[in-house]
């Protein structure tokens, strides 16, 4: 008995060694990642909170903001020289914008804004401080949509400029000062002072994204990844990892996407994540080690036959069926080694009785369809025989003219006989394949001219890949056996008119044929069929050519299948 090599023997004892360790360390594994998990999901909670928290607390500064600056706005408007000037001003027609730049700063400056300005009822710039100083007599829509969708209310608005976006926290206001109606608005810009204010307030990572163009530079840098299931945002801020969440500012237009993204630094969970993992590690790989000690001691006795009883397998697997593995001991693996032994034994005497039920049914099938093929030539000669012994035995004048034509139809149905004899012979004596390396298209090639003198009528398209790849073929027999056969068929089947689509390719490992026809196509019924020997639906056919082709093909590692609707054909011949 052949014993199997120490690699194979290594293979199947490290499965037996993998399964009993996996016994061992599943219940460890299992309450490690529910700890792992239970840790994570707990600090998820902490982050989810704190993250709220923050966020409370970043809404109550902006509510700040917006009180603190509707005070401002009534203090300058209602107390200040300033307003009450320049509606005189206004009033009286006799404005200079450039005498109240330097107030307008000034009382900006005193009460802590970024920009302070004075509009008409209609929105037009009458005088103002900060990025709109330059275009006083013109229209301000963003003010002016404001003060009419939100008077008195505080809104982030984004106005681009030559440095980008810029975004403030504005409030603009209907008023009106010595007879005259204005518009006024006070705003501050959301600049990095503002978001390290934010930050110090709340003791959380702060910045501000006023478009979503600026939105999604901020992802890329910091790695944003979204949450799923309700947890929070995740990102790295200087090389640690952070909770993150986004909240969406109350912008004017509504709408414009601005948002303020904040977070928390996870490094003491990962910290701790990473300190169980490195503990449980250590401990895994103990329980393994000593989990492989005892499976190699315990099972030693067992590897050694139920290796042996698997060679055995994979040979019956393989086809031999003469393996016998010895019996080596006396438990239950001995038993199945003997029953496999027994199974063997029935197995080959099984195959011997289904070899010779095989052969008998193959040469029981020919034989039946070459007594149906040679009984179709015998009927005429037979009649024809009887004709001329009739017209002899009556001497009838006509006797030489009966004489000539039966011995045309002998002579005619004889070559019949024999043209059924020698393709019977050359289906069951094919030559072994003469194989060389061969372009698959240049033997379609060679083929075509077999279409071109025979039917000129028909239409002939090529599609020919470009580069194949060699295959070894017997060139004889793929071009006269396989090519002219599967031709002449589709020539046949479109009468000799129609298209005709030949077709090359490569798909992975193997080098496809495609032959089309435009014919009547194949019924359903008929389509099993067509391989068969001696098979055929023509009068005049032996029903072995597509037979013949068939088992050509197979010699070469091929297949051939038959695709086909009722508006044609498609021959099909793969070559690995």
């Amino acid at each position: 008995m052949t014993r199997p090599s120490a690699g194979r023997r290594w293979g199947i004892r490290t499965r037996l060694l993998l399964v009993t360790s996996l016994l061992v360390v599943l219940p460890y594994t299992v309450a490690i990642a529910a700890i792992l998990e239970a840790v994570t999901q707990h600090f998820r909670e902490i982050a989810q909170r704190r993250l709220l928290a923050v966020e409370g607390t970043i809404s109550d500064a902006f509510r700040q903001w917006e009180e603190e600056l509707k005070r401002t706005l009534e203090t300058i408007a209602y107390r200040s020289p300033l307003i009450e000037d320049i509606a005189r001003a206004l009033g009286g027609g006799l404005l200079d914008p450039a005498l109240f730049f330097e107030r307008m700063e000034q009382t900006a400056q005193a009460y802590g804004l970024d920009r302070l300005e004075v509009l008409e009822r209609d929105g037009t710039i009458v005088v103002a401080y900060g990025p709109a100083r330059e275009r006083f007599g013109f229209p301000d829509r963003h003010t002016l949509g404001l003060v009419e969708a939100f008077a008195g209310a505080g809104r982030f608005v984004v106005e681009g400029g030559e440095e980008g976006d810029r975004l403030d926290f504005r409030v603009a206001q209907r008023v009106r000062v010595a007879g005259h109606d204005l518009i006024l608005s006070v705003g501050r810009r959301i600049d990095r002072k503002s978001i390290r204010a934010l930050s110090r307030s709340t003791g959380a990572w702060v910045t501000v994204a006023p478009s979503p163009e600026a939105w999604r530079t901020i992802a890329e840098r910091i790695g944003l990844v979204e949450g799923r299931g309700g947890r929070p945002l995740r990102g790295t801020v200087g090389g640690e990892p952070y909770a993150l969440r986004r909240m969406p500012l109350a912008t004017f237009p509504p709408g414009g996407g601005s948002a303020l993204l904040f977070g928390i630094s996870e490094r003491e969970s990962e910290d701790l994540r990473h300190y169980i993992e490195s503990v449980a590690a250590f401990i895994g790989s103990l329980g393994l080690v000593v989990a492989l000690l005892a499976t190699l001691l315990v099972g030693r006795t067992l590897s050694a036959p139920l290796l042996s009883l698997a060679q055995g397998v994979r040979r019956v697997a393989g086809g031999d069926l003469e393996v016998v593995v010895e019996r080596t001991t006396r438990d239950e693996i001995g038993d199945l080694v003997t029953a496999f032994n027994e199974m063997t034994r029935d197995l080959r005497r099984y195959r011997r009785r289904l070899q010779y039920t095989e052969r008998i049914a193959a040469w029981q099938e020919i034989a039946r369809r070459m007594a149906h093929e040679i009984k179709n030539p015998l009927f005429p000669i037979q009649t024809s025989m009887e004709n001329l012994q009739k017209a002899y035995e009556r001497n009838l004048p006509e006797f030489p003219e009966i004489l000539e034509e039966a011995g045309r139809i002998v002579l005619e149905e004889v070559e019949s006989l024999e043209r059924i004899i020698d393709e019977f012979s050359r289906f069951a004596r094919l030559p072994a394949p003469r194989k060389q390396p061969c372009d698959l298209n240049d033997l379609v090639r060679d083929a075509l001219p077999f279409v071109t003198e025979r039917a000129p009528r028909i239409v002939v398209r090529l599609a020919l890949a470009g580069t194949l790849p060699p295959l070894a073929l017997d060139r004889d027999l793929i071009v006269h056996r396989v090519l002219h056969n599967l031709l002449k068929n589709a020539v046949e089947a479109m009468e000799g008119e129609g298209e005709l689509s030949i077709e090359t390719l490569q798909e992975a490992d193997v080098v496809e044929l495609r032959i089309r026809d435009s014919g009547p196509g194949i019924p359903p019924a008929l389509r099993e069929k067509i391989f068969t020997p001696y098979f055929t639906t023509k009068p005049e056919g032996t029903g072995l050519g597509l037979a013949i082709s068939h088992r050509i093909v197979q010699d070469h590692g091929g297949t051939i299948e038959v695709e086909s609707t009722p508006s044609g054909t498609t021959m099909i011949v793969r070559f690995p």
